[in-house]
């Protein structure tokens, strides 16, 4: 579907409603504690220091709990425009909106017929709460979630074709995942990659698949290593132990307390991230259309085997922010309209373009149209 307006109008909507909440946010509500708050202030040592290489600190203390990724984005940021407020949330809208547009560019990646939905996708993303939210929070999840879509683009495209480039770009985005919000980058992306005989169509020589994957590994630990040893060689033992140890394998394994939750927490969670559109019963029919023939559509099937074995892993310790990368995905699959579901017979004279509905079948039915409107 795609939106009634000019042509111009239609290409500048989404930035458009993206800056919204962004303008509304900065006139009308300060830096949130405890987050934004503290996020803020590390960016600003770390803009005092005038060195990105140096471990992180918060009242000059140091602070071992992230990584620096947003923090260098806040400080280019108020390099460019000046210490303000708006110039260190432009980097987490900038991501929201990159996140939508990486979003739709997965689903024409995945299905041939996308461009008949792109529009209704990001209108399903941008209304829901999570989005107006968190876009508007400097936090590190919507800039992990563009990296982990780029991870995926780049796993669909290696799985279709033996190309250096998409290992690269695995890799890349992999590395910088990995600097916004730590090793649970990697979680975004295992199931897809361990799981890509289950999903990929035709995986050809598999033996260099997994060998190219293990080089955009090899990659994206490189990109950490630049960040890793400047940063251990001025740190001390203590600081060294909490960024290497608590960190990441305290954080793993569930010991480190903070943000514990069962794994079925985020079931129960799964619903509210989709506010609005779980209360429209067109949304419902859509999700209930994924048991009709799912197994026929590669992109379905890796949608499925991304968003829901990642989504039970974040048990135990992941608060309920690290699960918007996956919220992508379900949003995603539940705007496909069930297989089966004729399609309109087209008006005399009219023709079955690339996007028509007739322009391709597999098992099951047609695929092509697009849920009844919301």
């Amino acid at each position: 579907m795609h939106l009634a307006l000019p042509k111009p109008i239609r290409h500048l909507w989404l930035p458009l409603v993206v800056f919204i909440p962004f303008v509304a946010a900065i006139w009308f509500r300060p830096l949130l504690p405890i987050d934004e708050t503290r996020y803020t202030s590390v960016a600003w040592e770390m803009f005092l220091r005038r060195d990105w290489l140096q471990p992180l600190t918060m009242n000059f203390e140091p602070y071992h709990h992230k990584l620096p990724l947003l923090f260098w984005l806040i400080n280019a940021s108020w390099t460019v425009f000046g210490v303000t407020r708006w110039a260190a949330t432009l980097p987490v809208v900038l991501s929201s909106l990159a996140s939508v547009y990486l979003t739709i560019a997965l689903g024409r990646l995945l299905f041939s017929d996308f461009d008949r939905q792109a529009d209704r996708t990001a209108m399903v993303m941008v209304a829901s709460v999570p989005f107006l939210v968190y876009s508007t929070l400097i936090y590190f999840d919507l800039t992990l979630t563009v990296f982990v879509l780029l991870s995926l683009i780049g796993i669909v495209l290696y799985a279709r074709k033996r190309d250096w480039r998409s290992v690269l770009l695995i890799g890349l985005s992999l590395g910088f995942g990995v600097l916004a919000r730590g090793p649970v980058a990697f979680l975004h992306i295992l199931f897809p990659i361990a799981l890509a005989p289950l999903w990929a169509d035709d995986l050809r020589r598999p033996g260099r698949w997994y060998l190219g994957i293990f080089a955009a590994l090899a990659i994206a630990g490189l990109i950490v290593l630049c960040w890793l040893v400047p940063v251990l060689m001025q740190a001390d033992g203590k600081f060294t132990h909490s960024l290497l140890w608590d960190q990441t394998v305290g954080r793993a394994t569930g010991t480190l307390n903070a943000h514990v939750r069962p794994f079925y927490f985020y079931l129960t969670l799964l619903p509210a991230m989709m506010i609005p559109w779980v209360f429209f019963p067109s949304f419902w029919k859509g999700a209930a259309a994924l048991r009709q023939g799912w197994l026929n559509e590669e992109g379905t099937r890796l949608l499925f085997l991304w968003a829901a074995p990642t989504f039970l892993s974040f048990s135990p310790d992941r608060r309920e922010t690290a699960a918007l990368p996956d919220a992508t995905g379900a949003g995603r699959r539940a705007c496909r309209r069930p297989l089966s579901q004729k399609c309109p017979e087209p008006a005399p004279g009219a023709e079955h373009g690339r996007h028509g509905c007739g322009h391709r079948r597999r098992a099951g039915g047609r695929v092509g149209d697009v849920p009844e409107a919301i």
